[in-house]
Formats: C-alpha cells, sequence, structure tokens
C-alpha cells in the first residue's frame, strides 16, 4: 500500500515537471541584435550593438520603442505615433523658421530607406538601423561614397548618388560630386587630424605627411547657411564612427622589401648549395 502511493506521488511529480518545464523555456524571451547608428544636426548621438525582444515579427518601430526603454544613452520621443519627433533633445522641424521646408528625423535599413513607416518595416537580427536629422525632401541632403581607387598619391573623390522625381513621381538617380564639404583626415599615432574642402569635382588631395601606410579614420561634414541657435542644418550624411580607408604600402618601399629579399634567398641557397657539396665529398 505505502509504495503504491509512493509510486502515485513520484508520477505526480514527473507529470507536474513535464508540464512546468515547457512553460520556464517559454517564459525567456526571445532576443535578436540589431546594430544601431544616430546621426544628430552636429555629430554623432549612439552607434553599437543592441539587443532587442523579438517575438517574431519585429518592426523598427518596437525595436526603437524597447531601446528608448532600456538604453539610458537615448530618449526617443515619437515612437508610438510612428513619426520621430526628438532624440536627445533634437526636435524635428527645429530648422523650418529658419528656412528648412520637411527637417526633421529619418531612417534607413541595412543602407536603403523603405517606403513605408518604421511601424510597418519588419527588421531581423543582424540588421542596421540608422537614424539621421537632414532635410533631403526640401533644402536637399547628399550621401557621400569614396573613390578611394588614387589614394597611394593622396587622391580621393566624393560623390553621392541624388534621388530626384521627374513629373510622373518616378525616382531619377543622378551620381554628383560632394563639393564644398570638410573632409578630416586622422593620422599619427596620437590622432592627430588635418581638414580639407572638397573642390567643384569633390576631389581632395592629401599631403604625402600624412599619408603614412595602415588604417586611417576619416569623417566628412557639409552645412548651409540655416542655423537655429548655434546649430547648422547638416547637408550631407556622415561617415559611421568607425569607417577607414586603408592607405597601402608606397610602391618604392615594396620594392627595396624585394630587393632585400632577394640576396637573403640567394646566400640561403648558396649555403644549402655548399653544404650538399661536401657531404657528396665526404661520401
Amino acid at each position: 500500500m505505502i509504495k503504491n502511493k509512493i509510486g502515485i506521488l513520484v508520477g505526480m511529480v514527473i507529470l507536474a515537471a513535464a508540464i512546468l518545464l515547457p512553460l520556464s523555456v517559454n517564459a525567456t524571451p526571445n532576443t535578436c541584435k540589431i546594430k544601431l547608428r544616430v546621426e544628430g544636426v552636429s555629430g554623432n548621438i549612439f552607434y553599437g550593438e543592441v539587443e532587442v525582444i523579438n517575438d517574431g515579427s519585429l518592426t523598427v518601430s518596437e525595436a526603437l520603442a524597447y531601446i528608448d526603454a532600456h538604453n539610458e544613452q537615448l530618449s526617443i520621443i515619437g515612437v508610438e505615433n510612428s513619426y520621430i519627433t526628438e532624440i536627445n533633445g533634437e526636435i524635428a522641424a527645429d530648422f523650418t523658421a529658419a528656412g528648412a521646408i520637411y527637417d526633421g528625423w529619418l531612417y534607413k535599413v541595412n543602407g536603403t530607406e523603405p517606403y513605408n513607416s518604421i511601424a510597418d518595416c519588419l527588421i531581423n537580427d543582424g540588421d542596421e538601423i540608422l537614424l539621421y536629422y537632414g532635410d533631403p525632401y526640401g533644402v536637399g541632403m547628399q550621401y557621400p561614397k569614396v573613390d578611394k581607387t588614387q589614394i597611394g598619391m593622396g587622391i580621393l573623390n566624393f560623390t553621392s548618388d541624388d534621388t530626384t522625381y521627374n513629373e510622373n513621381w518616378e525616382p531619377v538617380v543622378t551620381q554628383n560630386p560632394v563639393s564644398g564639404a570638410t573632409v578630416t583626415w586622422y593620422y599619427g599615432s596620437q590622432g592627430q587630424s588635418v581638414s580639407y574642402t572638397t573642390d567643384e569635382n569633390g576631389y581632395i588631395t592629401i599631403d604625402e605627411q600624412y599619408l603614412d601606410a595602415g588604417e586611417h579614420a576619416i569623417q566628412i561634414e557639409k552645412t548651409g547657411a540655416i542655423e537655429a541657435g548655434n546649430k547648422k542644418l547638416p547637408l550631407i550624411l556622415r561617415f559611421s564612427p568607425d569607417y577607414k580607408i586603408d592607405v597601402p604600402v608606397p610602391t618604392g618601399e615594396s620594392m627595396n622589401l624585394a630587393f632585400w629579399a632577394i640576396p637573403v634567398m640567394v646566400s640561403g641557397l648558396a649555403i644549402v648549395f655548399i653544404i650538399n657539396f661536401r657531404r657528396k665529398v665526404a661520401g
């Protein structure tokens, strides 16, 4: 009788564990990691990887709402209405009174501007969200890219694929130079910098003394005459904080290294030959 009671008790415990175990597993929320970058009026506000709750259909607005609630570095207002009105005190339409038309916060996902709102745009694990301030549909804004093919001579060319719309509201993409922009080039072990202004064709030429081989951080900015307080409306999108350009070893130095290597190889072969010759003679 006692054995039967013990058996029943053990069975009840096993049954309860079988029921509760899936519940405990399902209670752990699924998460995903996204990269978030926020470019404000005068500089970068945030750049890093964040982890958010993902129930299987995560939208940009849901991700931003979660980040706003859990990240002390960011305050994002307006997400619940699918229109961001303020980030860290930088308010949309702040430049309108000074001449801007549609200035405010915009967004891109994986480098592309979606055609739907942040409430309808779905994202996945590993995606990149960019929030930036500008007036691309009013005053205008450019998105610089760099031609680095002549960096060995210090030459960089900055262009932008600009979108306009014809009479049928069809997008027309044209590549234009990014002129009149300030480019900051970083060099040396102490993080020194030097600035250049792009010419009418979007070119700069970096002086030879700043072209040491290796990776160099670089940044670009351009503002117009429209001001609000002590800030100016940005006319281009800055590069990400970790953007770098690699300067190759000069051709002359590479040749010198090659010429040094040849005598070493020849002398090494000569030594091997002498050793083998002596072994044969001795044999």
